[in-house]
């Protein structure tokens, strides 16, 4: 049977009338007009069908009934169509429809009866060949809610699929509804001598899955198989949700998964035989020991072309195979499924999602895995092991639509449902799952940019070549001249502050665009809309980068160098970046004592530096006014480069007191020593905490690489393009930028996902996020 969406529709008008018939009952005070169109098209083999239809406001008042048949109402073939009023009165006026199929017939009825809630028998009696169908208004009727509002127009939809019994040639027991067929079992054995359940000697077992010593041993088979009409001309598409199997407790209050199976992963074994616990494939709730329920897992997807009475047609089958492990017996199995003709998108079912409020056939199997025998779908019988049923309308709720977990067709590979599409690249790797780990997005959809700002950066890119600060978008679209100043002024090394309002930068004044590295290059501070350019310090107009902003974004630490030439000494010093103020934070004066490397404690209260002032570098911590001194580590080794964690707890630092660099944390006291990296390369130009604190980046070999925080998971995360700066972290710590051969580049964490973002023939450098 093929039935094309029946829907409802509620329009509030000026008269009550039958399409197709003279109008004649005048509306009531305070209403509107309710058009009900109930359209089932292309019944095959159907002359007839026979709805009630009832309306009551927001007080349950009725406010009108009707029995309607598609020969008296609508097109003969199934649809019906009837215009009648609403109550839009103040605190009733959300009306609800309610509609009842009383049944299906084989010929256009003679009559059909009086309105009575779906029933065929006294007032109601119907005359006509009644045909089989499986009713989904047999516990109650479909509804839908609409607010009534008088003079105004409202529209409500409800899509129905009926579903029949079909006798299809490669099918023994199967079901049809919108021009589809399907059947569906699941076969705990082959229960050929009629007896119900298994044979407990064993004689009755499908032995099919190989199990850890290679014996082929007990199998529980699931299996589902539809085509998409007779004729090879739709495109079946299975939808199924993930099988589920309830070991401890199956007949409780509730059934609660123990394993969860996902049956689009392979095809073939899923598993090691008899490691299941360690299969991708099966998920085992806490405490539960996959092991001792199943010895393997596998599955079988694929189409087959056959012929059903003389026409060609297309099946999809999907089976999944269980190996049944000595317990497999105390578990109960659960799992629903359905087909669906992709080449139609009007039948209310679309990429594995039947839409709200559509009333669509689904098989459901509920088994008992210690009783259970050869179970095939069973039509009319709700208490079956493998039976039928209906996905509900809204039941004056709300509708919402109904997605299944996998799905998987000719030209669809088997995979898993999400209700709202991923957007931007994002893939759908679980049911409801949305995977954007190759994306620069995050959220349920992918749909939220994974780190919020803008990239600024230095870049020649300017007509006359000299050196300017640009921004970008996270993805490289939308470039921008940020630092729009005369010709002939160059901008260098940018650092956007924390809340992203102000950038720190190096400029070059010098009238012949010649940066020249050993002379001091002035530092300023504007915002990131390019305006207020002006010295960053009244008090020292070049400081050496990098300018590190404090994390509540009112100061910058940076050096002050006596000298770009060598002999000289190094200060760290804390700028006020809005008033220009300067704060010394050591005070060397003497040629060849250097003080460098500051960053920020969390709270912006205190700085830790590396500084050579005992004869070796070591890292010291005071407070941003210069107070409270203490050297950390006194160590002969060589210690510099400190980066404090975010959560304040820690720092990390790079050391050479194991014969090479290696990158250490320590508590912010100096104790609690780790060595993060041990090997026996060289970690070196410091370390990039991650926002969340859960991640290190550091550069070792020109290359760059991403670790946990306590040193264990080492990933190269560029193996293939040099790294020639200290990366920079987006805020949700699942991206990292970083500049490679003078472009700017983004990579995940996992090193996916490598994209260069500027992609000019200029020089792009120095990013900042």
């Amino acid at each position: 049977m093929r039935v094309r969406s029946a829907s409802l529709s509620s329009l509030v008008a000026l008269s009550w009338c039958a399409v197709g018939v003279a109008c004649a009952d005048a509306l009531p005070s305070e209403g509107g007009r309710l058009a009900v169109d109930i359209a089932a098209l292309e019944l095959t083999g159907v002359g007839d069908v026979v709805w009630d239809v009832e309306v009551v406001n927001g007080a349950s008042e009725v406010v009108w009934h009707k029995r309607l048949s598609s020969t008296g109402y609508g097109d003969g073939a199934g649809s019906a169509s009837y215009v009648g009023t609403c109550d839009a009165a103040a605190g009733v006026a959300e009306n609800t429809i309610r509609v009842w199929v009383v049944g299906v017939y084989a010929d256009p009825v003679a009559a059909f009866g009086a309105f009575s809630s779906g029933a065929a028998t006294g007032a109601g009696a119907v005359t006509g060949t009644p045909l089989d169908f499986q009713n989904p208004t047999v516990d109650g009727p479909l509804t839908r809610t609409a607010t009534c509002v008088a003079d105004t127009d409202v529209a409500v939809q409800l899509d129905v699929a009926l579903m029949r019994p079909a006798a299809q040639g490669f099918f023994d027991v199967a079901v049809s509804f919108n021009d589809v067929f399907c059947s569906a079992k699941l076969d705990c054995c082959d229960d050929s001598d009629g007896t119900p359940g298994c044979a407990v000697d064993g004689s009755e077992d499908l032995n099919l899955l190989y199990d850890a010593a290679g014996d082929r041993a007990r199998t529980v088979v699931f299996g589902l198989a539809c085509t998409a009409g007779a004729a090879d001309t739709g495109e079946t598409e299975l939808l199924l949700d993930p099988l589920t199997l309830d070991c401890t407790d199956p007949y409780g209050a509730a059934f609660t998964a123990d394993l969860t199976i996902d049956p689009a992963a392979g095809p073939g074994n899923l598993c090691t035989a008899g490691a299941v616990a360690s299969c991708a494939a099966v998920t085992a709730a806490a405490g539960v020991d996959a092991d001792s329920y199943l010895f393997q897992v596998a599955t079988y997807r694929g189409t087959e072309l056959l012929q059903s009475g003389g026409v060609a047609a297309r099946k999809i089958y999907w089976n999944v195979a269980l190996g049944a492990a000595a317990n497999l017996g105390d578990c109960r199995l659960m799992t629903a499924a359905t087909a669906d003709d992709a080449a139609d998108d009007a039948d209310g079912v679309v990429d594995g999602v039947v839409a709200a409020g559509a009333v669509y056939p689904f098989v459901a199997w509920d088994v008992d895995l210690g009783t259970c025998g050869s179970e095939q779908l069973s039509f009319g019988d709700p208490s079956a092991a493998v039976t039928v049923g209906y996905t509900p309308t809204d039941g004056g709720g709300g509708a919402t639509p109904t997605p299944f977990g996998y799905r998987f067709g000719p030209s669809v590979p088997a995979g898993a449902v999400c209700e709202s599409p991923c957007l931007n690249g994002g893939v759908c790797s679980a049911p409801n799952t949305c995977d954007c780990s190759q994306t620069i997005y995050t959220g349920p959809t992918c749909a939220t940019p994974a780190f919020s700002g803008t990239i600024y950066f230095a870049s020649t890119r300017t007509v006359s070549g000299e050196s300017h600060i640009y921004g970008m978008a996270l993805d490289g679209s939308g470039v921008a001249l940020v630092t729009n100043g005369a010709s002939c002024k160059s901008f260098f090394t940018p650092y956007v502050s924390p809340n992203g309002n102000a950038l720190a930068l190096k400029h070059d004044t010098d009238g012949n665009c010649v940066y020249v590295t050993d002379t001091p290059v002035p530092s300023y501070y504007i915002t990131t809309s390019g305006t207020g350019l002006r010295s960053l310090s009244s008090t020292y107009t070049a400081l050496a980068t990098p300018f590190v902003w404090s994390p509540d974004s009112t100061r910058v630490a940076a050096v002050h160098s006596t000298s770009g030439l060598m002999p000289g000494y190094m200060n760290v010093v804390v700028v006020t970046a809005a008033t220009g103020a300067t704060t010394s934070v050591t005070t060397n004066s003497v040629n060849y004592m250097y003080s460098q490397y500051p960053t920020w404690s969390p709270d912006s209260a205190r700085i830790a530096y590396a500084d050579n002032t005992t004869g070796n570098y070591e890292i010291f911590v005071a407070n941003a006014n210069g107070t409270g001194k203490t050297n950390l580590t006194s160590n002969a080794a060589y210690d510099t480069m400190p980066a404090w964690s975010p959560d304040g707890t820690r720092i990390a630092f790079t050391t050479n007191r194991d014969g090479n660099t290696e990158i250490y944390t320590m508590a912010t006291d100096g104790s609690n020593l780790v060595n993060l990296t041990q090997t026996a390369d060289n970690e070196t130009n410091g370390v990039v905490w991650s926002p969340d604190g859960t991640r290190i980046a550091y550069r070792k070999a020109s290359r760059l690489w991403v670790m946990n925080a306590d040193g264990s998971g080492q990933t190269l995360v560029t193996p293939t393009v040099y790294a020639f700066s200290s990366p920079v972290w987006a805020s949700t710590s699942a991206h990292l930028v970083f500049e490679s051969s003078s472009e700017i580049y983004r990579v995940a964490v996992d090193g996916s996902g490598l994209t260069n973002l500027t992609n000019d023939p200029a020089s792009d450098t120095a990013p900042t996020l």
